[in-house]
């Protein structure tokens, strides 16, 4: 999923940017500097759980006619995936004109357009949209630039929001057809239940013995069943 949301990113901004530029999910390095036609860099950095509606966990069910669970959906979580965009090209003119490119469409156009989702993202039901630097959120820290052998550069931070597509869970167990409760005692040989040995005392019951229960669930037609005590 992580794959088709830099995907749907990059075709997105493509259309927005010079023919030519170089749209990569992957970690800026300090050689794309010598690229003549530009380098546009979507480094994932940090993914959040979104708020939400609080649908968290809630799962939908759908039902036969007559009244069995046939399916369970679950619900559709949205994150937020901040990625830190920056530009290389020889010319740093080009760099601050990718980059407000971006600002621009982002700025004025936040909805990605249907056309542009790839792979599970179409079927979700939820939009894929985008920020730059959206309140709230922690912004880009230092030691990030560090962490990637880079000195720090004129960057954006991108945040889009966008569904994981939801779960379908369809061959589920139909329920138990008939439970038949019956009652039997343990085998003779156990000598479970004794109250009274054959010839000990007066009016003595021989090999008297507790009944016990047993529960036999979706038996079918002509299979056996427990026997009723």
């Amino acid at each position: 999923m992580l794959d088709e949301l830099g995907t749907t990113i990059g075709a997105y901004l493509g259309q927005v940017l010079p023919a030519g530029t170089s749209v990569r999910q992957a970690p800026p390095s300090d050689t794309w500097k010598d690229q003549d036609s530009g380098i546009v860099s979507l480094f994932l950095h940090r993914v959040q759980a979104s708020g939400g509606d609080g649908s968290a966990g809630l799962w939908t069910e759908e039902r036969a006619p007559d009244g069995r669970v046939v399916s369970r959906t679950s619900p559709e979580q949205r994150y937020d995936f901040c990625y830190l965009v920056t530009a290389w090209s020889t010319d740093s003119e080009l760099e601050f004109g990718l980059l407000g490119a971006i600002l621009r469409a982002v700025a004025n156009a936040p909805l990605v357009p249907a056309e542009h989702l790839t792979g599970s993202l179409k079927q979700a039901r939820g939009a894929v949209t985008l920020y730059i630097g959206r309140p709230g959120l922690p912004p880009v820290q230092p030691e990030l630039w560090s962490a990637l052998g880079l000195s720090p550069r004129v960057s954006l931070d991108l945040v889009a929001t966008a569904p994981v597509p939801a779960v379908v869970q369809a061959n589920l167990s139909r329920p138990p057809e008939t439970i038949d409760l019956g009652v039997a005692g343990p085998p003779a040989s156990s000598g479970l239940g004794t109250t009274n040995p054959a010839g000990r005392g007066s009016g003595a019951v021989g090999n008297q013995r507790r009944p016990t229960a047993r529960i036999t669930e979706g038996a079918l037609d002509g299979q056996a069943r427990g026997e009723a005590g």
